[in-house]
């Protein structure tokens, strides 16, 4: 019987997968759990209907990776002494606000600990899907 895999099932098939499987380990065990079910004509024209949409929206989430790749440093600046000596930080939730402030919403920034020098840095994010670019930041020092 050909089934269409509705969640992973260990060492048989993958989410979204068409296998063909004896009869009745499907009608015993898979379509009972409803882990899989039967491979119509609807049926698989909607799985195709689903890879196909997901590819678009891969597409387009590596598309925005790579306009943000090239998109001019975000500008931060950070209060300073005289002596140069610095006073604030930028955090990974200040980066994400000024992303969101240019319409990016639900960036993930990986950031270890918050910068605290000036000049230019670059900064990994993730966009979605597993999909992640760099971006540019130019932190300059604000005297008092």
């Amino acid at each position: 019987m050909k089934v269409i895999f509705i969640q992973d099932v260990k060492n048989v098939g993958r989410k979204g997968d068409v296998k063909n499987v004896s009869d009745g380990y499907a009608k015993n065990f898979l379509l009972p759990r409803g882990v899989a079910k039967t491979a119509t004509g609807d049926n698989l024209k909607q799985v195709k209907d689903k890879k196909e949409a997901v590819e678009k929206e891969k597409s387009e989430f590596i598309k925005k990776a790579e306009d943000l790749r090239r998109m001019p440093p975000l500008e931060f600046s950070i209060k300073s002494g005289k002596n140069g000596e610095i006073y604030g930080s930028i955090a990974k939730n200040d980066i994400e606000k000024k992303l969101e402030e240019l319409g990016l919403k639900n960036v993930s920034v990986k950031l270890d600990k918050p910068i605290r020098e000036t000049g230019e840095k670059e900064i990994e994010i993730t966009i979605g899907r597993g999909i992640s670019s760099i971006i540019k930041i130019s932190v300059s020092a604000e005297s008092e």
